[in-house]
């Protein structure tokens, strides 16, 4: 009897351990869904800033509007321009995020050597 009950004490002990990870992986998660939900809203409102002074820019310049696409041969050779113009603009800030991760990842390996308010060589 007494090796029944041991048993099922070391059976109900596992059951428990294994309990408590499934809750810590579970805190864990949501702090990685919390994470990702913040970044998402970040780009979001990097995005609508980006929209808007792309917008105001545009409408400073006081340029004529955006052509239909269809409508002439002209009007689509414009568009076409204007689209690669657009297209210029949207690789130039990929790149120019994609240095701005490296240099993260950069200062992010060196961090610990980095002293604040340092300021180039003595």
């Amino acid at each position: 009897m007494s090796n029944e009950f041991t048993t099922i004490k070391e059976m109900l002990e596992d059951i428990d351990m294994k309990i408590n990870h499934i809750e810590d992986t579970m805190v864990d998660f949501r702090e990685v869904m919390v994470k990702l939900v913040k970044q998402n809203n970040q780009i979001v409102l990097f995005l609508k800033e980006l929209e808007t002074e792309i917008t105001e820019e545009y409408e400073a310049e006081n340029l004529p509007p955006f052509p239909e696409f269809g409508k002439t041969k002209s009007n689509d050779d414009v568009n076409i321009k204007r689209v690669r113009e657009v297209q210029d603009i949207i690789d130039g800030l990929i790149e120019k995020n994609k240095e701005l991760k490296e240099f993260e990842d950069e200062l992010q390996k060196h961090k610990d050597e980095l002293t604040p308010g340092q300021h180039g060589e003595s």
